[in-house]
Formats: structure tokens, C-alpha cells, sequence
């Protein structure tokens, strides 16, 4: 009897239970919620065209993008595809903003994986090394971005390097140490009859365009950017005007481009501040080369502006020691022409050009520059 009534008890306190409490007739659930997951680029494809000339300086350029992006959860929830153009100081590695758009055109290949399509525009192409990075985002904020060297190099930058002087010694030129400000030096692949492009970066200087006569292989370039004066020169006499800057150029050592090189063509900025403060004109700015005792002055032509900085280009046959010079007034130009023993022959021109009324010579010129490539490399962030 007493068995049978704490059986009674013991089926009491069950039914007495709540029914979330763990025991018999009871279950436990428990919920698990998806993490999202970031999205992803898949890959990137780019076709580079250009307004006019291809490779010139103040030239449109326009790249044209194809992204394949990727999200785990649904295309749906891609939000943005952003793309965005840098170019590359060489010297410090910096990459400063040039454009940026968003790619909202698109096509859907399965649940997961969509094709973005657009187009970036960029005027006043300047010759250098560029980084495109492409940016992926999802409505939760969870992002993917990529950069990728674009305009760079192929094969004939195997060395670049920039020193600043600060006094003693001598340059590489045999310039005097004292008077060097900075300089840069890098190496080409000369192919014969191959037009071939040195680029410089923080030397006035953005470009040195030349047409090697044979194969000399990989050729070094320096541009030394000069205090006063170059040390070479002794005491001649100097162009009226007023003086912008002193260089000094040359390919391997002193008088190594006489006979080898044909179509050189420097390409530099001049600030717009310069001009301003010193009240000329920028259709009136033209470089010199000293040459057998004297200044001569070179073919110059005024290409356009970029950001803070008025483009110029000049024709010259050697390289040498030279001058950016602004005139008040007007004086003869000349048109440099190297004779087939590779000494310099000075015949007279009109005053300096501008793009308006003449296109820069060798800009137009349809042959493929192999000192640029387009070259398409993933730097994965």
C-alpha cells in the first residue's frame, strides 16, 4: 500500500512539469543563423583604347572594365562595383587619385556569380605607371577589392633609382656633386628601329622618347637636376631670358647617344606658378642645349596643361647639358638635325610652337612604344 502510494506521488510531480523543461515528452531547438559572407571578384579584365594618339601626353585614355564578382548568398546582394584609377610615384610608391566610377551595368551568369561592365575616362594622360583597384561590397557592408598594375613597364625598366644630393662628390655625369639637386636613372631595351620610352618621375622631366639606330641592348638614362649651372659648361655665356632650371641628360656616359639614336624627344612640366610669378607667357618657355661651346635652342612645343603644370615637349639631336629658358620677347627657335656622323647641325625656325598651331612631333607617330606596355598583374591586398 504504501509502494503504491508513492507511485501515485512520483506520476503527480511528472505531470506537474512544465512542458520546456527537459524530461519525458520533451524536446530542445536550437536556432543557427547564417554569417554572410563577403563577396567575391572572380576576375578582371581590361582593354585600353585611347582618343587619339595613343601613349601622348595630355591624351584621353580609356579603359574599358570587365569584372566577374561572385556572392555565396545571392547576385542580389552585390551592391556596389567600384573602380578606381591611381598613378604611381615610382620613387616613394605613392598612388595618387586620378578617376573613379561605378559599374552599374551587368549581366547575371547563375544565382551566384555576376558580369560587371563599364568604361573609366581619364584626360591628361601623363606617361607612367598606373593602378586600377576594383572594389566589391554587398548590401551588409562585407566588401572584396583587388589592385592591378596597369601601363606599366614591361621589360625594359630592370632598374630605377632616384638620389638627392646633398653636397660633395661628383654625379655620374662628372657633374659636381655640389650642384646636383636630384636625380633619376633607368634602363631601357634598345631594339633597333623599335621606338623605345624612359620614364622619369621628380626630375621636371617626364619622358625621353628615342629611335635607337641599332640593338644595344639595356641602356641606362639619367636626368640630374642641377643647382645652377652645370659644372661642365665653364663660363659661357648664358641665353637671355629667365631661367626656369639647369639639366643635365645623358644615355650610359657623356656623348654615348652621338650617331646612335634618332627622333629624341624630352618631355617635361614646368609648374603654372612659374609662370605667373614671373609674368611670361608658357607659349614663350624653350629649352637649350649647350654644345660646342654654346647654347643653342631647341624646337619646344606647348602640349597642354595637367592639374598644376603646363606639358612640353622638345626636339633634340644628343644629349647634353640644358636649360628651360622663358622669353620676354620673341627669339629664334631652331630645329635640331643630326648628320649622319652624328654631330650636331642647328638650322632656324619661327619662335616656339604650341599644340594649337602644330602637333607635337613623334606623338603621332603608329609605331608600338616598347618602353610601355599594358601589362595586367593581381597585387591582392
Amino acid at each position: 500500500m504504501k509502494a503504491i502510494s508513492l507511485l501515485l506521488v512520483a506520476l503527480i510531480i511528472i505531470l506537474a512539469m512544465p512542458t520546456n523543461a527537459v524530461g519525458i515528452g520533451t524536446t530542445a531547438t536550437v536556432v543557427v543563423e547564417d554569417a554572410n559572407a563577403p563577396p567575391t571578384i572572380n576576375n578582371v579584365v581590361t582593354d585600353i583604347n585611347w582618343e587619339e594618339n595613343g601613349n601622348s601626353i595630355g591624351d584621353t585614355l580609356f579603359i574599358n572594365i570587365s569584372v566577374e564578382a561572385s556572392d555565396n548568398n545571392s547576385v542580389y546582394d552585390i551592391n556596389d562595383v567600384f573602380v578606381i584609377l591611381y598613378k604611381q610615384n615610382l620613387s616613394t610608391g605613392e598612388l595618387i587619385w586620378k578617376n573613379e566610377t561605378n559599374l552599374t551595368s551587368f549581366t547575371d551568369i547563375n544565382r551566384s556569380t555576376r558580369i560587371y561592365e563599364g568604361t573609366l575616362v581619364y584626360g591628361g594622360y601623363l606617361p607612367g605607371s598606373y593602378v586600377l583597384e576594383v572594389q566589391v561590397s554587398d548590401n551588409f557592408g562585407a566588401f572584396d577589392s583587388e589592385q592591378f598594375s596597369i601601363l606599366k613597364e614591361t621589360s625594359v625598366l630592370t632598374e630605377t633609382s632616384v638620389s638627392s644630393s646633398s653636397g660633395g662628390g661628383g654625379g655620374s655625369s662628372g657633374e659636381d656633386g655640389n650642384n646636383i639637386k636630384n636625380s633619376m636613372l633607368t634602363r631601357v631595351y634598345l631594339m633597333e628601329s623599335e621606338p623605345a620610352l624612359y620614364l622619369f618621375e621628380d626630375v621636371t622631366v617626364d619622358s625621353i622618347r628615342v629611335i635607337p639606330k641599332g640593338t644595344y641592348g639595356l641602356i641606362p638614362g639619367m636626368v640630374e637636376v642641377l643647382h645652377g649651372p652645370s659644372s661642365q659648361i665653364g663660363d659661357s655665356k648664358l641665353p637671355d631670358g629667365k631661367i626656369n632650371l639647369f639639366l643635365n641628360i645623358y644615355m650610359r656616359y657623356d656623348r654615348w647617344a652621338e650617331g646612335r639614336l634618332s627622333d629624341i624627344m624630352i618631355n617635361f612640366h614646368v609648374p603654372y606658378q612659374w609662370f605667373a610669378e614671373n609674368d611670361i607667357d608658357p607659349a614663350k618657355l624653350t629649352m637649350y642645349s649647350f654644345h660646342e661651346g654654346e647654347w643653342h635652342p631647341l624646337e619646344t612645343t606647348l602640349n597642354g596643361q595637367d592639374g598644376e603644370y603646363y606639358l612640353f615637349s622638345s626636339l633634340t639631336p644628343g644629349f647634353s647639358s640644358f636649360a628651360i629658358i622663358g622669353q620676354t620677347e620673341q627669339v629664334t627657335s631652331a630645329t635640331p638635325v643630326i648628320s649622319d656622323d652624328g654631330i650636331f647641325n642647328i638650322t632656324a625656325s619661327p619662335e616656339p610652337q604650341t599644340a594649337e598651331n602644330q602637333k607635337s612631333p613623334g606623338f603621332s607617330f603608329g609605331l608600338v612604344v616598347i618602353g610601355i606596355g599594358v601589362a595586367l598583374s593581381r597585387i591582392k591586398k
